[in-house]
């Protein structure tokens, strides 16, 4: 059964804590010290130590093969303003929640079809991917409110939802940075071009990358197939074992 992990409201303040701590200290004093945020606002300490698992797994349980990804994410986030933070913790989510990445991806094709959705919607379409489990009944919404305190989605009525303005990605080293975050968050190894401009569970961010982009980075291998079909794939994932 697939883990929901990401089943509590997490807060950009606690994301920017820990990440303008990680460098400065060791694991244990930065979740130590993130912790006392969080107690200023959540009463209970196993309620604490829930919010905190989730940041504890965006930040350091993760693979070996994605370590590089939040080094560089961290410095990304530290360097950059509020806007380029959210593009890092965003991608970081991706990469430790499935969970995060399909709501994403449901809210990214409600909100280009609908001006807005319903929490019910996005909870049928859920179901129909993870099962019907009590689980679900929280974390979604409560993964909705974190959409919402992250300032990608705007409440209109209770339970219904539409996507704020599109933040436009203008670094380069930053948008490439997260599609290889996409990339190492999905099954797919190899995918068009064309495709990678309109990822789903991108919504929040306007962007385009393109072939030149891409060349001569290291990280990605770009291929024509057929006339005008470029596909992309990422070295690091084809290699790692």
């Amino acid at each position: 059964m697939k883990r929901i992990g990401f089943d509590k409201a997490i807060k950009l303040e606690w994301m920017d804590e820990l990440a303008f701590t990680f460098e400065k200290k060791d694991q244990d004093k930065v979740l130590s010290h993130v912790r006392k945020i969080i107690a200023k606002e959540i009463e209970g300490k196993e309620s604490q130590r829930k919010h905190l698992t989730v940041l504890k797994r965006i930040w350091f349980k993760i693979p070996k093969s994605q370590e590089n990804l939040r080094d560089r994410a961290i410095k990304l986030a530290v360097n950059g303003e509020s806007k380029e933070r959210l593009v890092v913790y965003w991608g970081m989510s991706l990469l430790a929640f499935p969970f995060f990445r399909d709501t994403a991806t449901i809210v990214g094709n409600l909100t280009r079809l609908q001006n807005d959705f319903t929490l019910k919607q996005v909870r049928q379409r859920i179901v129909e991917e993870w099962g019907d489990r009590t689980t679900i009944e929280f974390a979604i919404p409560r993964l909705l409110k974190s959409f919402l305190e992250w300032g990608v989605l705007e409440k209109e009525t209770t339970g219904k939802y539409k996507a704020s303005s599109k933040i436009d990605i203008g670094s380069k080293n930053l948008l490439l940075w997260l599609i290889e975050c996409y990339f190492y968050s999905i099954e797919e190894k190899i995918i068009y071009l064309e495709k990678l401009n309109k990822i789903p569970s991108l919504f929040p961010f306007s962007y385009q990358v393109t072939a030149g982009d891409l060349f001569g980075t290291g990280i990605f291998e770009v291929n024509r197939q057929g006339l005008g079909n470029d596909v992309v794939e990422v070295k690091r994932k084809i290699t790692e074992k």
